[in-house]
């Protein structure tokens, strides 16, 4: 009678989300994986045996990972956030149906603090009050 019996890994997938991928240079999407040893029959894995660890693998190019790739911060949410903050503000300020001179200046000096560029800031102004009005704004906040 004839045996055949071993070892294999297997992963399973626990997660996802957005990570920087060092092979590619840039922000990808990943998958966080387990890598599991199992006991196997006719290469059948039957016994799940020792957890090998967690790896992660960009979506992108298919390289391997330690997880610990994932405590590298990426700038995703940082990009976001300040612009989201300074569309909330005329959003609020432009409610009564006009954006006055004042509340564009103070938007203006939280996007500086935000760290928003002149040329972004440009773009979402001009969503609510005029080019020149905008331009003004900014040269009162020293963004020019």
């Amino acid at each position: 009678m004839l045996l055949l019996f071993g070892w294999t890994t297997r992963t399973k997938t626990l997660g996802s989300g957005s990570f920087y991928c060092r092979n590619e240079g840039g922000e990808r999407p990943y998958l966080l994986l387990q890598a599991r040893r199992w006991f196997t029959l006719f290469f059948i894995p039957l016994i799940p045996l020792k957890v090998l660890g967690d790896l992660v693998q960009c979506s992108s190019c298919g390289v391997q990972y330690d997880s610990k790739v994932l405590d590298v911060p990426t700038n995703a949410p940082v990009q976001d956030e300040p612009e989201a903050m300074v569309r909330a503000a005329l959003s609020d300020a432009g409610s009564d149906g006009a954006v006055s001179s004042e509340e564009v200046d103070l938007i203006v000096r939280m996007a500086i603090e935000l760290g928003l560029s002149a040329a972004h800031l440009r773009g979402i102004l001009i969503e609510q009050v005029s080019l020149d009005e905008a331009n003004e704004a900014i040269k009162r906040g020293s963004l020019a």
